[in-house]
């Protein structure tokens, strides 16, 4: 994994879900399926937590950017970014 910075896509792992969930949605496919797919694709990074994060923004934002954010992966991705925030 390398980072650049600390911007959404300023790392490996995020830059390749942005990747592939583009590809994908420009095809056509559903974004149920591009989620599922995504998810059995970084199963080590979304378990892993110094990458997870990464994961979660991406996808999030990427799904922001086409109107599919569902309510309940936009509050676990806020609640990643509360966790250690006394």
């Amino acid at each position: 994994m390398g980072t650049w910075s600390a911007e959404v896509f300023g790392n490996d792992t995020s830059c390749e879900i942005k990747e592939y969930f583009y590809e994908q949605y420009n095809q056509g496919s559903e974004v149920t399926q591009i989620i599922s797919e995504l998810q059995e694709k970084f199963t080590y990074s979304l378990n892993n937590t110094d990458d997870r994060n990464n994961v979660l923004f991406a996808l999030s934002y990427c799904l922001w950017e086409t109107k599919s954010l569902d309510d309940s992966l936009l509050e676990k991705s806020l609640r990643s970014l509360r966790v250690g925030v006394t």
